[in-house]
């Protein structure tokens, strides 16, 4: 009950940490904007809400279906697949024709594909039978990709931000905080 209650407690942050920030979007006031450095898009924010709020369905809701677990997942999978891919292939003056468009970094959306793949082993396995357990190395991967955006704002690295044509694409302080507000409510709830 104390691990429940806690990750829940983390999770109603994240919720409403998330809302506010789809919000300020949707208000043309995104929250820390900066035409030059990293920002959070309305992309990930609107991830973060559907992972959450799927894993608190899942502890709170009985009747609620692994199926829909799945799916939510594996619409937050897909989407920041294609984001990915999106980012990848289209040149740069594509997104500069959208300016009030703030994509999601291609490592912001590297690690919410590892958590959604962490969020997919967790709803389909089994009690684990050994030492090596696949989600605890999913977990750490997903961290990655955060990690090395702190060690690209300590030592003013512009490529571990994910920054490349747009200043604003990439791994802000506010994501690797929320994003390490969902790994360790994770941690918790396993």
């Amino acid at each position: 009950p104390r691990r429940l209650r806690l990750t829940t407690a983390i999770d109603t942050l994240l919720l409403l940490g998330t809302a506010v920030v789809m919000a300020a979007w949707l208000l043309e006031r995104p929250i820390l904007y900066s035409p030059s450095a990293p920002v959070m898009s309305w992309f990930t924010a609107f991830s973060l809400f559907i992972m959450v709020a799927v894993r608190q369905a899942r502890l709170h809701l009985e009747t609620w279906p692994m199926v829909l677990s799945l799916a939510m997942t594996g619409l937050v999978l897909g989407g920041n697949v294609a984001s990915i891919v999106m980012l990848a292939v289209s040149p740069p003056e594509v997104w500069a024709s959208f300016p009030n468009l703030v994509l999601t970094s291609m490592m912001t959306s590297a690690g919410l594909v590892i958590f959604c793949f962490y969020d997919l082993v967790i709803a389909l396995r089994e009690t684990p039978r050994s030492a090596f357990i696949m989600d605890d190395l999913l977990i750490h991967l997903a961290l990655v990709p955060g990690g090395l955006s702190l060690l690209g704002y300590l030592l003013g690295n512009p490529t571990y931000l994910s920054v490349h044509a747009d200043p604003r694409v990439g791994i802000s302080l506010l994501e690797m905080g929320f994003l390490g507000l969902y790994a360790t409510a994770a941690v918790v709830s396993n």
